[in-house]
């Protein structure tokens, strides 16, 4: 009796058709991973671009709360993050003396929070209200800006210091201004005031004019402030050498343009777009004394100004009583936005320059009384009499 064999044939016929689902089913589970790890990144791209949002406005807030703080009264500083509890203004009045308005001032400093129903809030804030550097963005051509410069140590902003140097940088307010080079010094009309490179035509940095007033405790009269003023043109003239130390800045003594009779002087910035803190900086040196009000007008196009002022042995004072440096990080979940201001540190009022301005003619009546100088009445001169001209 005879056993039957099965004989199996083996095939590879679908074999290439397997593989190639196979592969395919592998591109298509890849492609939906990265379809949907790019919605997932995309997500949180706009979820990240909200809560910077949230955090920015909570910073912002911060802000707001130091201004108001500032303008109701608060003129301390505040080195911590955290928000003033009430318990902490109490002791406060207690032991350091605060008086009723710097207690009601900090009131606004108390809660940090923007509202119960957001988790938006800024941690940290501080204020500085001596800080080692004045900054003004644009120094307008049409306005000057006087500035208040008390010196104060910088590890005591409490302790009054007397100023010997005070340094002033400046360039355009946009900061790419090319500068005056070539012999001499000339204040060319507005029009003229460029440098053109091809077919290019760039206006030139902006010339500062400054005055300097010492100002003494008790009466000071007109003639004590005319001869005690230092007046100056602060020239843009370019250099090829960068400057970013006080020893290298170019100098001008207190007393070179000091006075009716010396002031109005030239004194060059040695411009270099590589020097700090800005392109131009002079030094006036020789100076003694711990207040200055110092006047600054641009020249030819708006200027950013930096100020900074040094003690005799050149170690850099703190300037007290001209701004307020606010510093406020918002928080929104786990984004932060951090901002920084400065607050002027007393409201500021337009001084303007002169009591008149006309583009015609003017008449000038001067009157005494109760006669003129040779006995006249003034209003019989005809040249005055407003009835006649």
């Amino acid at each position: 009796m005879k056993a039957s064999r099965s004989t199996v044939r083996t095939s590879e016929a679908g074999f290439s058709a397997l593989v190639i689902a196979m592969v395919l089913v592998l591109v298509l589970s890849l492609m939906t991973v990265g379809f949907a790890q790019l919605m997932r990144r995309e997500q949180r791209s706009a979820l990240d671009k909200q809560l910077s949002k949230q955090a920015y406005y909570a910073a912002e807030t911060g802000l707001n709360d130091a201004s108001k703080a500032i303008n109701a009264g608060y003129a301390l500083a505040k080195d911590t993050c955290e928000p003033f509890s009430q318990d902490f203004i109490d002791r406060q009045t207690a032991a350091s003396g605060w008086d009723a308005t710097q207690k009601q001032a900090a009131g606004f400093l108390t809660n940090n929070q923007i509202s119960d129903n957001t988790a938006s809030s800024y941690t940290c804030l501080t204020i500085d209200p001596a800080p080692k550097s004045l900054e003004y963005g644009s120094i307008d051509t049409e306005q000057s800006k006087a500035v208040r410069i008390l010196g104060v140590d910088a590890a005591a902003p409490t302790t009054q210091k007397l100023i010997a140097t005070l340094v002033i940088s400046w360039n355009d307010s946009a900061g790419s201004a090319p500068f005056v080079t070539g012999a001499g010094t000339p204040f060319k009309p507005a029009s003229q005031w460029s440098r053109t490179s091809g077919s290019v035509t760039e206006a030139l940095a902006p010339v500062l004019r400054i005055g300097l007033t010492p100002l003494a405790s008790g009466f000071v009269d007109r003639n004590s402030f005319i001869s005690s003023t230092y007046s100056a043109f602060l020239y843009p003239k370019g250099s090829t050498t960068a400057t970013s130390a006080l020893a290298n800045y170019p100098s001008s003594s207190y007393g070179q343009y000091k006075g009716i009779n010396d002031s109005g002087g030239i004194v060059e910035g040695q411009c270099n777009s590589a020097s700090k803190p800005r392109h131009c900086n002079v030094k006036i040196t020789g100076l003694n004394s711990t207040f200055y009000l110092l006047n600054m007008r641009s020249i030819y196009g708006k200027a950013a100004v930096t100020i900074t002022a040094y003690d005799s042995d050149g170690n850099l004072l703190r300037i007290k009583d001209a701004q307020t440096v606010v510093d406020s990080t918002g928080k929104s979940q786990d984004v932060l936005r951090r901002v920084q201001a400065r607050i002027p540190a007393q409201n500021g009022y337009d001084h303007p320059d002169f009591s008149l301005e006309t583009t015609g003619n003017l008449c000038k009546q001067l009157q005494l009384a109760p006669n003129s100088a040779d006995g006249t009445n003034a209003s019989d001169i005809s040249q005055c009499n407003p009835a006649v001209n």
